[in-house]
């Protein structure tokens, strides 16, 4: 909760000493969380002595534009931290950062919790993603063995493979359409959320 009572599903990544080196708050808001919890407004990209790391949260990872905004300012590890009640289900679990890595080439940890609470069973399973291409041709490096237990899993990532990756596949973009297009979509947005008062533009 920040000093203006507002209240934010916030992450922190804590060094091996225990000191604090950063915290992100979540960007994007469930249909559920959208009444009471406020979404932060700044995508933190985190230096480490190996890495830079980015670290969305939950349903912030449902979204392209998240992970495209945190490769291109440099991040070289997504860590995904998840609450969800079905992300046993296939189809929902690929909606999030196994399938953002291929679309925005970086490694990615998808850390869920398990646990009952508020009358839903949250699960898993967790894992340790990469780029297709980067590691062989399966997107996963490690994963849990089981979906309602907890679990350590590790893997090795190599960030110079990760690197030489990206420079072999660069994103070729169409700036002339998107200049075209995105101003005219966000001013449509924002119409709509001036009128249900739904979701918040910065």
């Amino acid at each position: 909760m920040d000093d203006a009572g507002r209240l934010f599903n916030t992450a922190y990544l804590f060094a091996p000493d225990g000191s604090l080196i950063g915290v992100q708050n979540k960007l994007h808001a469930t249909s559920m969380e959208v009444d009471w919890m406020s979404c932060g407004s700044e995508l933190k990209i985190l230096p480490l002595a190996f890495a830079n790391v980015a670290m969305p949260v939950c349903m912030d990872y449902t979204y392209w534009e998240t992970t495209r905004v945190a490769t291109r300012r440099g991040a070289d590890i997504l860590l995904g931290f998840s609450a969800e009640a079905k992300a046993n289900d296939f189809y929902l679990a690929m909606r999030g950062i196994e399938t953002r890595v291929q679309e925005s080439p970086a490694y990615g940890t998808s850390a869920f919790c398990v646990t009952k609470l508020f009358g839903l069973d949250f699960c898993g399973p967790s894992a340790i993603v990469a780029p297709i291409g980067v590691c062989g041709d399966s997107t996963f490096l490690a994963k849990a063995q089981t979906h309602d237990r907890e679990e350590v899993i590790v893997a090795e990532l190599d960030l110079a493979r990760l690197r030489e990756f990206r420079a072999a596949h660069p994103h070729d973009f169409n700036l002339a359409l998107y200049e075209k297009y995105l101003p005219s979509a966000y001013s449509t947005c924002r119409a709509g959320v001036a009128q249900d008062r739904k979701r918040k533009i910065a």
